[in-house]
């Protein structure tokens, strides 16, 4: 049973504002998400406020998986990449990989050693060499939307930070009843009554942030210094550098000359089959290349290389699949939703996060591709469109047109 000092005495229904007091103060909370998700309850807490007794209560009450929850600049921080590159979880939990503190650890199971990696997660000097990989710890990385795109007791636990003015890192993990079974109704109210700890809802967290007509989370970009080296291309020499993801590959960062014009830059997306065997049947080795013959022609700009969007962000293996779908007669769209797929499941986080690391604050984007246009003006970076003319052929026509008519591009023709 917990000790007088975690109790705190609060009683089990509370108003909202004294379950965020709670919190702030090193409190645990019993949150509750939805009926139909997972409908369970997760002890949270902030990470910063773990201590050895808490941290054997949660492991004693729940299911022992400890978790913290982080946002993604924290993950880039402290080069926390994902546990797998292609998640097939159904929640799209964003797991990382398992840390444990470098320094003073033995196994990093105990309590107390556990609750040493948790404090520092929830320390924001921590840096990447203070962990070792793999761990006992597993941080989640909350949606950069939170609770507006994702209910989940990761987006809960930042969105809990964020109200009380805490450094975004809580640590959390379902509880369970004594037969082992996840812990749901009346099996947690009487757990919390045991023990006196207070239940919320992630609804009523998304209600309270939504009365104060805020955002669950605004998204900032982990700056980054680049380490230039200079490669001669067929036709000019060219500055390359890589930027660290989360998702287990390096993104390139090709720079070619300097000055105070706007750059063109280029958002190139993986494709092996375009860009290294030179397939036909997409537009992709076309587009590199005329972008590196119109960003030399202008004597500034920058093409990124997303190593993570093969096949729209589906990966090679996928694609392949998806090819053969198109060779029965689906087009590119039908084809990824056959397969189970979004229709584009490419994310630009990174790439905006290299262009603010960049510090470009105006671009002028080599594009066909109008979401790709948005993504960039939303982060603030002031953008205009230049598209790329391609050359069809009939074995890239139908592909052309579909991506024309159903993802809107313009300029490919």
């Amino acid at each position: 049973m917990l000790s007088a000092s975690l109790l705190r005495e609060p009683p089990m229904n509370v108003d909202f504002t004294d379950a965020l007091d709670r919190f702030r103060s090193g409190g645990m909370l019993i949150v509750v998400d939805a009926h139909d998700r997972e409908n369970e309850g997760d002890l949270i807490m902030l990470a910063e406020h773990a201590s050895t007794e808490k941290t054997a209560f949660m492991v004693r009450h729940t299911t022992g998986i400890l978790c913290v929850a982080i946002t993604a600049e924290h993950a880039y921080r402290l080069r926390l990449p994902y546990m797998v590159e292609q998640s097939q979880d159904v929640r799209k939990t964003a797991f990382t990989v398992s840390v444990d503190l470098a320094e003073g650890i033995s196994t990093g199971v105990s309590a107390a050693e556990r609750t040493a990696t948790i404090r520092a997660l929830g320390r924001p000097t921590s840096a990447a060499k203070d962990f070792i990989r793999p761990g006992h710890i597993y941080p989640l990385i909350a949606h950069k939307q939170g609770l507006q795109a994702r209910g989940g007791h990761t987006e809960a636990g930042i969105a809990l930070a964020s109200l009380t003015g805490s450094y975004p890192a809580a640590l959390l993990s379902e509880i369970v009843a004594e037969d082992g079974s996840m812990a749901r109704g009346e099996t947690l109210t009487a757990f919390a009554q045991q023990f006196q700890i207070p239940i919320i809802s992630i609804d009523e967290i998304r209600s309270y942030q939504e009365s104060l007509m805020a955002p669950a989370y605004l998204p900032t970009y982990p700056a980054f210094d680049f380490d230039w080296v200079d490669i001669q291309l067929a036709t000019a020499v060219w500055s390359i550098a890589t930027y660290p993801s989360l998702k287990h590959r390096e993104q390139v960062v090709m720079r070619f000359g300097s000055g105070d014009k706007v750059p063109l830059v280029r958002l190139h997306s993986e494709c092996f089959t375009g860009d290294v065997i030179h397939s036909q049947r997409c537009d992709c080795g076309q587009q590199l290349q005329n972008s590196i013959e119109a960003i030399e022609k202008h004597g500034y700009g920058y093409i990124l290389y997303l190593r993570d969007h093969e096949g729209r962000g589906i990966g090679l293996t996928e694609k392949l699949k998806a090819y053969a779908l198109q060779n029965n007669g689906l087009d590119t769209v039908d084809a990824n939703i056959h397969l189970g797929h979004a229709i584009d499941s490419r994310d630009w986080f990174e790439a905006i996060a290299i262009l603010k690391s960049l510090h470009l604050n105006e671009i002028t984007l080599l594009t066909n591709n109008p979401e790709k246009v948005k993504a960039v003006a939303d982060s603030g970076i002031a953008c205009v469109q230049k598209s790329l003319a391609i050359e069809t052929n009939e074995f890239n026509e139908k592909y052309l047109a579909t991506k024309a008519e159903r993802l809107g591009h313009k300029g490919d023709k």
